[in-house]
């Protein structure tokens, strides 16, 4: 399976740019995207691998510190390394 999430603000089907005057901070939207990729693997035992790009690779990194075990990798595109340990 392969499913792409569009972050909110981003021009997604239901733009979320005019709901938050100003915006989500990096753990909104991390909460956003475990609980997306939870719903999504509702019925399946396999893990997700998340690849991410640009600033949806903080939202990633800060995913994954937030929800060990959520995902199985994190292959983040045209973005440096986190500043944080991750697990």
């Amino acid at each position: 399976r392969c499913t792409v999430i569009t972050l909110p603000g981003f021009g997604g089907p239901r733009d979320a740019r005019s709901d938050r005057r100003w915006g989500y901070n990096f753990d909104e939207l991390a909460i956003l995207l475990a609980q997306t990729v939870q719903h999504l693997q509702d019925g399946f035992d396999d893990k997700a691998t998340l690849i991410a790009h640009d600033w949806g690779c903080t939202v990633a990194f800060t995913a994954q510190a937030a929800f060990p075990g959520l995902f199985s990798a994190i292959i983040a595109l045209d973005m440096g390394p986190p500043l944080f340990d991750s697990p």
